[in-house]
């Protein structure tokens, strides 16, 4: 996540040497004993490095209740971050996975300076994706142990499950980075991540512990800025002194200073340059080197991850102090928490710890909020009861007409809609945050959305990624209701049940019992809007009416669509959901990598608008010959049935061998020419005469525009091209018919011809300029284009096959555009070199992973470049509709390929309008590996690379013939209840 290589083991020793403690800045009059004994203490750490510390052990008894608060103060960092961002409840991480462990690590050690402490844990767990299960390499490894740019090694593969992973990470900590010689306020030091012998790195990234030190801050930090504090910042006063004093603590600022704005904002960018990204230190310039050296074979992935880290440095020294960003944690940790993590025994924030009180957000679902209220597969009682926030008993009770029994459980079938309990006898999720904020729809209404502590943080990320202006950003800022009261809900009470005296006998001389308590169940009617909000977010609002509309804030809601549009490309709505795409990228934001992103937007409208220029310049051109064509046919004044004969038989070219003759000369004439080419019993459906002599032959030289043009080669090309329908009988064909095979024939005589073969390469085959086979107007002999017309035209003539054709790939061949199948998944994954470049997202690797599997069954596309090579285009979108052509041809090149046992690699339109492949039509790629004949039906089965799972080889996978269409049915993306429509035929080498 932070560097090109993030286990990356040095062998020299020197090369990386550990952070020496900086002296803070003498600012206040501060004597020069002081600072002499600061850099002796400097002195003391740089000896101490490498020795053993002194043996730390848990005091015996209390090893359990040292392990418990561990395990506690991991619960509750995670309850919080699960609460803003919705992670399938059986994914999410638990504190025990952190507690057990490093119980395992103290037990084989029985020392705690081989522990990591726990706030590390989690920030890495954090920083590196793990929270949120973005694992790399296998299933499990949420920290990347031994996972790197350049593959995995023995450990990452070792890792199966996600106990796994924790035990490598801890191990792996005790063993490298603590080893008895460093404590966990060691290693969070710039450069700190050394291991303890010198010998290795954690992350190459000089900045990864400044963001682990971030992350220990913000679990601990106990307050928020009202404004930014700097350069350009609000500067509220009240802000300036709590920075301000920070600042002091550390050297960094007098404490006469605390309300002077500018002196503050300087002392910000000192400390920024000094502590979170020191480019001048010795250190630092050989973590990047790092990255240098390591990246040589990999120039590009080496390239981007400096470029990342460069825009890190810069929001990291960009002289301002967030509302609750990356400085204010640091400066937190080490001004306010001395630098040091506190220790769980013996600290008093862990004295009486209990479970965090912010209620988690267990919702359960990873699909999208317009899927709520319907069961999606594979969810039962008790993952509905989580994601939607009631008890099961009451999500029972308000659906028990649409329950189904099984084996004596009751299950809701998939795609059930369902209803919100009126009566809830257990007390439902709320929360202050975590709702829509945006636009309205019929879904997401007005009242549901836009909480002011929602709006709130959404407006300051904009605000601090700029695309919120400052006077916008004053304007629309809603103010909290201090005077409004939070919803409370019943409690659950115990009520006595009174015992009736008169009941009792007066004259047993018992003990009447005079009360007998009986527990009175929890009951609490919903209104329908707190029922509409469960249904949405598995929560209700504290505070309902804290909230403002979106009529409110307008450019907030134009920042939210800009950002939507130009920077995270996943559809505009004008809404962020607290499990949408676009609240993810924009929290992960900051204000260099959303310029560049927007630029790279307005270079992509650009091309795209200069595209559609030309596409309406080229239909324009089209129309203008179809324009000509009547007048020409006007101009001839053939008689209308002499024309429909013609048209019929595809001799319309001859229009001027009828001009200025009377009727009957027209019918002599029409007879003639009929005669000529042989068409006096010709069937309705033949268009044209090809000699099939020819098309099979092979030229002895050039044919075209460079070519030498011999005459037997002329026909050769010219029968080729009529096979195939691209060239009609004419009276250039009648012209080189007369002539010898040896005769040489001038270009200007063979116009037509020349124009057919330009149509070929331009049409057919859908090349680009740097295409292997040029686009000349010329065949070579031996050439690619002549070879793919040969292929093409010999095929034209075969009949379509109506039987099956065997599977040529098994599900073992398959290979998903992922680098992980799900378990139990036959097949694999891509692998880095399979791509067509290095650090390509796996997103967009649909065309790599349809390559790799035609090359492992010996079938190679000529070049690794996309834009050269050969295909056979079927449909094509122009000005948004679907034209299409060649699908006998195509389907004929298909079956043929099958019947050599060649799988066969397909572009397809999944019902965008896309154009960002060179035929401006594709937006993804498959393979077809079997042909299916049933039912009176032809069928084509094929390969999915776009799934991880068997759906990528599932049965269902199949395109179908449909009128001058080879449809499929869709199985994922693209645009709703569209299909799959086959748009170009990839023409491989095997």
């Amino acid at each position: 996540m932070y560097s090109l290589d993030t286990k990356q083991n040095i062998v020299d020793s020197g090369v990386v040497n550990n952070q020496e403690q900086k002296v803070p800045m003498v600012t206040n009059n501060m004597d020069k004993q002081l600072a002499t004994a600061l850099k002796q203490q400097e002195q003391t750490t740089k000896t101490l490095k490498g020795q053993e510390l002194p043996k730390k052990e848990i005091e015996k008894g209390k090893e359990n209740e040292y392990f418990a608060k561990y395990e506690q103060v991991a619960q509750n960092q995670l309850n919080i971050w699960y609460s803003k961002k919705n992670i399938n409840a059986d994914l999410q991480l638990k504190g025990s996975h952190f507690a057990n462990a490093a119980r395992k690590v103290y037990d084989k050690y029985g020392d705690l300076n081989y522990v990591v402490p726990v706030e590390i844990a989690l920030a890495q767990a954090y920083l590196e994706g793990g929270v949120y299960r973005h694992e790399r390499g296998s299933s499990g490894n949420i920290f990347h142990m031994g996972a790197t740019d350049a593959g995995d090694n023995k450990t990452a593969k070792s890792i199966k499950t996600i106990e796994d992973g924790f035990d490598v990470y801890y191990l792996g900590m005790a063993k490298g980075w603590l080893g008895g010689k460093q404590t966990g306020n060691d290693i969070i030091k710039n450069n700190g991540m050394l291991r303890h012998d010198n010998k290795g790195v954690f992350a190459s990234n000089p900045h990864y512990e400044t963001h682990i030190k971030s992350e220990v801050g913000r679990m601990n930090r106990d307050f928020s800025l009202k404004g930014s504090v700097g350069k350009g910042g609000k500067n509220f006063l009240e802000d300036v002194k709590k920075v301000g004093s920070m600042l002091v603590k550390l050297g960094y600022l007098k404490k006469t200073e605390i309300e002077d704005v500018d002196k503050v904002s300087e002392a910000i960018q000192t400390f920024q340059d000094t502590e979170l990204a020191p480019v001048t230190a010795e250190w630092y310039k050989k973590r990047i080197k790092i990255i240098e050296d390591a990246g040589k074979s990999h120039p590009s992935a080496t390239k981007k991850s400096l470029e990342d880290i460069e825009i890190q440095r810069k929001g990291l020294t960009d002289g301002v102090v967030g509302k609750n960003g990356t400085t204010l944690n640091i400066l937190y940790f080490l001004a306010e928490m001395g630098g040091t993590i506190p220790d769980l025994m013996s600290n008093q924030k862990y004295s009486n710890l209990k479970p965090e009180t912010t209620t988690p957000n267990t919702n359960s679902q990873t699909i999208t909020q317009n899927k709520r209220g319907i069961v999606q597969k594979g969810e039962n009682i008790d993952k509905l009861s989580d994601k939607y926030g009631v008890s099961a008993q009451d999500l029972t009770n308000a659906n028990k007409t649409k329950l189904k029994e099984k084996d004596g459980k009751s299950y809701f079938e998939s795609g059930t809609k369902l209803n919100m309990p009126e009566i809830l006898t257990s007390p439902p999720a709320k929360s202050r945050w975590g709702f829509s904020v945006g636009l309205p729809n019929g879904t997401y209404k007005e009242d549901m959305i836009n909480f002011t502590e929602d709006v709130l943080v959404i407006q300051e990320k904009l605000y601090e990624i700029g695309l919120l202006s400052e006077a916008d950003y004053q304007k629309e800022q809603p103010v909290k209701n201090i005077e409004l009261e939070e919803v409370h809900l019943p409690p659950i009470i115990n009520t006595p049940e009174i015992v009736d005296e008169k009941q009792v006998d007066p004259n047993t001389t018992t003990d009447i019992p005079k009360e007998e308590k009986k527990e009175q169940l929890y009951s609490y009617k919903t209104s329908e809007y707190e029922r509409r909000m469960l249904l949405m977010y598995g929560k209700v609002p504290s505070f309902p009416k804290d909230k403002v509309t979106s009529k409110d804030i307008p450019k907030t809601i134009e920042a939210i669509k800009i950002f939507q549009l130009e920077v995270n490309r996943k559809g505009v709505d004008g809404r962020i959901d607290p499990d949408g795409s676009t609240l993810q990228k924009l929290m992960n934001s900051i204000k260099e990598s959303v310029t560049k992103a927007r630029q790279e937007y307005a270079l992509e409208q650009k091309r795209k608008l200069e595209e559609e220029r030309k596409r309406l310049q080229l239909e324009q051109e089209r129309k203008k010959q179809e324009q000509q064509k009547q007048k020409d046919k006007e101009k001839t004044k053939i008689a209308d049935d002499i024309w429909g004969e013609l048209k019929k038989y595809g001799l319309e070219a001859f229009n001027y061998l009828f001009e200025g003759l009377g009727v009957t000369k027209q019918y002599e004439m029409l007879k003639a020419l009929m005669k000529y080419f042989g068409f006096n019993n010709i069937d309705k459906k033949q268009t044209q005469k090809t000699d099939d002599r020819y098309v099979g032959e092979q030229i002895s030289d050039s044919v075209g525009k460079k070519g030498k043009n011999v005459t037997k080669d002329v026909k050769i090309i010219q029968n080729k091209l009529i096979a195939i329908n691209y060239l009609d009988n004419n009276e250039e064909t009648i012209y080189v018919s007369s002539l010898k095979d040896t005769d040489i024939i001038p270009v200007k005589q063979l116009t037509k011809t020349i124009q057919a073969i330009e149509k070929f390469q331009d049409e057919l085959i859908m090349l680009e300029e740097k295409a292997y086979i040029s686009k000349d107007g010329t065949f070579s002999k031996g050439g690619s284009g002549y070879n793919v017309l040969n292929k093409i035209s010999t095929l034209s003539i075969n009949k379509i096959q109506t039987k099956s054709i065997n599977a040529v790939m098994s599900p073992d061949d398959f290979i998903s555009q992922f680098p992980a199948l799900v378990k139990g998944t036959s097949g694999r994954g891509l692998y880095e070199s399979e791509k067509t470049y290095a650090g390509k997202k796996n997103v967009v690797c649909c065309y790599d992973a349809a390559r790799a599997m035609m090359k492992q069954k010996g079938g190679k596309l000529d070049i690794a470049n996309a834009e050269a090579q050969a295909s056979i285009q079927i449909m094509e979108q122009i000005n948004g509709k679907n034209h299409y052509r060649n699908l006998e041809i195509g389907i004929k090149f298909i079956d043929d390929e099958l019947n050599n046992g060649h799988p066969v690699f397909v572009g397809v339109d999944d019902g965008r309008t896309e154009m960002y492949n060179r035929d401006k039509t594709t937006e993804h790629f498959v393979v077809i590996m079997e042909k299916i004949v049933k039912e009176n039906k032809v069928y084509y089965r094929y390969f999915d690379p776009a799934w991880t799972n068997s759906q990528g080889y599932h049965a269902e996978n199949l395109f179908m013939i449909d009128g001058e269409k080879l449809l499929g049915d869709k199985r994922w993306g693209g645009v709703k209840n569209a299909k799959f429509t086959v748009a170009e035929i990839r023409i491989p080498i095997f």
